[in-house]
């Protein structure tokens, strides 16, 4: 059958007020490549400018909402594996993961953080992102996720769909998580969406 998407991108921005301490975190652009496969996963890239202010700084944590609220009073749980981090140039970054409540989180270490700006590459595959309606597909996708201590100064994502996918229709929500504010400006052409906050 033809495929149609319904796409979803929540860009959950976190604004908040510097602390009167000098030691902060910014991420100065949080930048989000998914490519879509035909076997409903997905491989998504991060690139996470962080600008680290004061010190001393041993890396970040990133925290991805897995668990979602499904029909019937049950919970699914996307499944992640194949999550890397690395430096622009290919550096491997030492990456450890666990689980907290409905979230999975990774720290992510980052050398010589002090007093700089760094651009960590994470990458990770999600097996089950898609979810499949008698008349369309869907990816329903937390870009950010909404964990962080940190504001978020740009927020950007490009989401590639499968050759042939059709009637695409896409909508970005921002703020904290269940928002339907939609102040991102979302492009859709052919199968790219273009999601800009």
């Amino acid at each position: 059958r033809p495929l149609r998407f319904l796409l979803r991108a929540l860009v959950a921005l976190i604004f908040v007020a510097a602390p009167a301490i000098a030691r902060q975190l910014v991420i100065k652009n949080f930048d989000e490549q998914v490519l879509v496969n035909r076997d409903s996963s997905i491989d998504v890239t991060e690139n996470i400018e962080t600008q680290f202010i004061g010190g001393p700084w041993h890396g970040i944590y990133r925290t991805i909402p897995i668990q979602y609220p499904g029909p019937g009073g049950f919970n699914y749980t996307l499944l992640i594996e194949d999550a890397s981090a690395r430096e622009p140039d290919g550096t491997h970054l030492r990456l450890e993961q666990s689980h907290h409540g409905p979230n999975l989180e990774f720290k992510i270490y980052v050398p010589n953080a002090d007093d700089s700006t760094q651009t960590i590459v994470l990458h990770y595959r999600v097996l089950d992102a898609l979810r499949f309606f008698s008349d369309h597909d869907e990816l329903y996708w937390n870009v950010t996720g909404q964990e962080w201590n940190a504001p978020i100064q740009s927020a950007t994502a490009a989401i590639e769909l499968p050759e042939g996918a059709a009637g695409v229709h896409a909508v970005a929500y921002s703020g904290v998580f269940n928002s339907r504010t939609q102040n991102a400006n979302v492009t859709v052409s052919g199968n790219m969406v273009q999601v800009e906050s």
